[in-house]
Protein backbone atom coordinates (compact mmCIF):
# COMPACT_ATOMS: atom_id res chain seq x y z
CA UNK A 1 0.00 0.00 0.00
CA UNK A 2 2.84 2.37 0.86
CA UNK A 3 4.53 1.68 -2.45
CA UNK A 4 1.35 2.52 -4.38
CA UNK A 5 0.97 5.84 -2.52
CA UNK A 6 4.61 6.73 -3.08
CA UNK A 7 4.34 5.94 -6.80
CA UNK A 8 1.19 8.08 -7.11
CA UNK A 9 2.93 10.99 -5.38
CA UNK A 10 5.96 10.68 -7.65
CA UNK A 11 3.80 10.56 -10.78
CA UNK A 12 1.80 13.57 -9.60
CA UNK A 13 4.98 15.56 -8.96
CA UNK A 14 6.46 14.69 -12.35
CA UNK A 15 3.24 15.58 -14.14
CA UNK A 16 2.92 18.95 -12.39
CA UNK A 17 6.54 19.88 -13.14
CA UNK A 18 6.14 18.97 -16.82
CA UNK A 19 2.95 21.05 -16.96
CA UNK A 20 4.86 24.18 -15.96
CA UNK A 21 7.13 23.96 -18.97
CA UNK A 22 4.22 24.31 -21.41
CA UNK A 23 2.59 27.14 -19.46
CA UNK A 24 3.16 29.83 -22.12
CA UNK A 25 1.31 30.00 -25.42
CA UNK A 26 3.26 30.16 -28.69
CA UNK A 27 1.67 33.50 -29.61
CA UNK A 28 2.79 35.02 -26.29
CA UNK A 29 6.28 33.63 -26.75
CA UNK A 30 6.44 35.02 -30.29
CA UNK A 31 5.46 38.50 -29.12
CA UNK A 32 8.12 38.35 -26.37
CA UNK A 33 10.77 37.34 -28.91
CA UNK A 34 9.82 40.23 -31.23
CA UNK A 35 9.65 42.67 -28.32
CA UNK A 36 13.10 41.68 -27.08
CA UNK A 37 14.68 42.11 -30.51
CA UNK A 38 13.03 45.53 -30.95
CA UNK A 39 14.24 46.69 -27.50
CA UNK A 40 17.92 46.04 -28.12
CA UNK A 41 19.39 49.51 -28.68
CA UNK A 42 22.84 48.21 -29.66
CA UNK A 43 21.32 46.65 -32.78
CA UNK A 44 20.04 50.02 -34.00
CA UNK A 45 23.18 51.99 -33.12
CA UNK A 46 25.70 49.89 -35.05
CA UNK A 47 25.86 49.98 -38.83
CA UNK A 48 24.99 47.26 -41.30
CA UNK A 49 22.58 44.37 -41.24
CA UNK A 50 22.11 42.25 -38.13
CA UNK A 51 21.75 38.57 -38.91
CA UNK A 52 19.60 36.29 -36.78
CA UNK A 53 19.67 32.52 -36.94
CA UNK A 54 16.38 30.89 -37.91
CA UNK A 55 15.21 28.38 -35.33
CA UNK A 56 11.77 26.90 -34.74
CA UNK A 57 10.86 29.95 -32.63
CA UNK A 58 12.41 32.70 -34.76
CA UNK A 59 10.94 31.26 -37.95
CA UNK A 60 7.48 32.32 -36.78
CA UNK A 61 8.50 35.90 -35.92
CA UNK A 62 10.74 36.84 -38.84
CA UNK A 63 7.93 38.86 -40.46
CA UNK A 64 6.67 40.36 -37.18
CA UNK A 65 9.85 42.15 -36.04
CA UNK A 66 9.53 45.03 -38.49
CA UNK A 67 13.13 46.32 -38.31
CA UNK A 68 14.75 46.92 -41.67
CA UNK A 69 18.32 46.15 -40.51
CA UNK A 70 17.39 42.70 -39.13
CA UNK A 71 17.63 39.68 -41.44
CA UNK A 72 16.72 36.12 -40.53
CA UNK A 73 18.82 33.48 -42.31
CA UNK A 74 18.99 29.69 -42.27
CA UNK A 75 22.21 27.81 -41.54
CA UNK A 76 22.88 27.26 -45.24
CA UNK A 77 22.34 30.96 -46.02
CA UNK A 78 24.71 31.91 -43.19
CA UNK A 79 27.39 29.56 -44.50
CA UNK A 80 27.01 30.89 -48.05
CA UNK A 81 27.20 34.50 -46.79
CA UNK A 82 30.41 33.76 -44.87
CA UNK A 83 31.94 32.13 -47.94
CA UNK A 84 30.89 35.06 -50.15
CA UNK A 85 32.32 37.70 -47.78
CA UNK A 86 35.43 35.54 -47.06
CA UNK A 87 35.31 36.34 -43.35
CA UNK A 88 33.50 35.46 -40.15
CA UNK A 89 30.06 36.95 -39.69
CA UNK A 90 28.35 37.71 -36.41
CA UNK A 91 24.96 36.07 -36.00
CA UNK A 92 22.53 36.48 -33.13
CA UNK A 93 20.72 33.49 -31.64
CA UNK A 94 17.50 34.06 -29.67
CA UNK A 95 16.42 31.47 -27.11
CA UNK A 96 14.10 31.42 -24.13
CA UNK A 97 14.10 29.86 -20.70
CA UNK A 98 10.92 29.36 -18.70
CA UNK A 99 11.84 30.16 -15.11
CA UNK A 100 8.42 29.50 -13.58
CA UNK A 101 4.80 29.37 -14.68
CA UNK A 102 4.67 33.18 -14.84
CA UNK A 103 8.30 34.17 -15.63
CA UNK A 104 10.13 33.85 -18.97
CA UNK A 105 13.69 34.88 -19.83
CA UNK A 106 14.58 35.77 -23.43
CA UNK A 107 18.30 35.58 -24.23
CA UNK A 108 20.16 36.94 -27.25
CA UNK A 109 23.63 35.50 -27.74
CA UNK A 110 26.12 35.90 -30.53
CA UNK A 111 27.48 33.15 -32.72
CA UNK A 112 30.44 33.59 -35.03
CA UNK A 113 30.05 31.78 -38.35
CA UNK A 114 33.19 31.02 -40.33
CA UNK A 115 32.97 29.03 -43.55
CA UNK A 116 35.20 28.25 -46.49
CA UNK A 117 35.13 26.18 -49.63
CA UNK A 118 37.32 23.13 -49.53
CA UNK A 119 37.21 19.49 -50.35
CA UNK A 120 37.24 17.29 -47.26
CA UNK A 121 35.93 13.93 -46.18
CA UNK A 122 33.45 14.07 -43.32
CA UNK A 123 30.77 11.40 -43.72
CA UNK A 124 31.35 11.57 -47.45
CA UNK A 125 32.76 14.20 -49.80
CA UNK A 126 31.92 17.80 -48.80
CA UNK A 127 32.77 21.07 -50.52
CA UNK A 128 31.97 23.48 -47.69
CA UNK A 129 33.40 23.59 -44.20
CA UNK A 130 31.65 25.67 -41.56
CA UNK A 131 32.39 26.52 -37.95
CA UNK A 132 29.71 27.92 -35.61
CA UNK A 133 31.40 29.32 -32.47
CA UNK A 134 29.19 30.38 -29.56
CA UNK A 135 30.55 33.25 -27.51
CA UNK A 136 31.12 33.01 -23.79
CA UNK A 137 28.52 34.57 -21.53
CA UNK A 138 31.22 36.02 -19.29
CA UNK A 139 32.08 35.40 -15.67
CA UNK A 140 29.06 37.20 -14.23
CA UNK A 141 26.92 34.08 -14.27
CA UNK A 142 23.45 33.83 -15.78
CA UNK A 143 22.08 37.24 -16.79
CA UNK A 144 19.14 37.18 -19.22
CA UNK A 145 18.78 39.76 -21.98
CA UNK A 146 15.21 40.45 -20.86
CA UNK A 147 12.93 38.93 -18.25
CA UNK A 148 9.14 39.01 -18.48
CA UNK A 149 6.68 38.24 -15.69
CA UNK A 150 2.93 37.73 -15.94
CA UNK A 151 0.88 40.60 -14.51
CA UNK A 152 -2.13 38.77 -13.13
CA UNK A 153 -4.34 41.88 -13.07
CA UNK A 154 -3.89 42.90 -16.72
CA UNK A 155 -3.07 39.35 -17.97
CA UNK A 156 -0.06 40.71 -19.90
CA UNK A 157 3.63 39.97 -19.59
CA UNK A 158 5.58 42.95 -18.32
CA UNK A 159 9.32 43.40 -18.55
CA UNK A 160 11.00 43.25 -15.15
CA UNK A 161 14.58 43.92 -14.14
CA UNK A 162 16.80 40.94 -13.45
CA UNK A 163 18.37 41.14 -9.99
CA UNK A 164 21.39 38.94 -9.58
CA UNK A 165 21.23 36.98 -6.32
CA UNK A 166 23.97 37.85 -3.85
CA UNK A 167 26.57 35.28 -3.08
CA UNK A 168 27.50 34.29 0.43
CA UNK A 169 30.44 36.71 0.69
CA UNK A 170 28.32 39.71 -0.40
CA UNK A 171 25.66 38.86 2.18
CA UNK A 172 28.26 38.78 4.94
CA UNK A 173 29.67 42.19 3.93
CA UNK A 174 26.24 43.84 3.94
CA UNK A 175 25.33 42.69 7.46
Amino acid sequence: MRIVIILLLILGTIQSSVGQVDSIKQSDLDSLYARTIRNQIYLALSSGYKYFEITSNTDRIKDKVGISIVKFLTHEELIDKSIKEKKSILVYRVVHKIISSDTVDINIGDVSVTAKRSIHFNHGLRTKKANFAISCGGTSGYIPTERFALNRETRTRDQIEFVKPKNYRDRLNNN
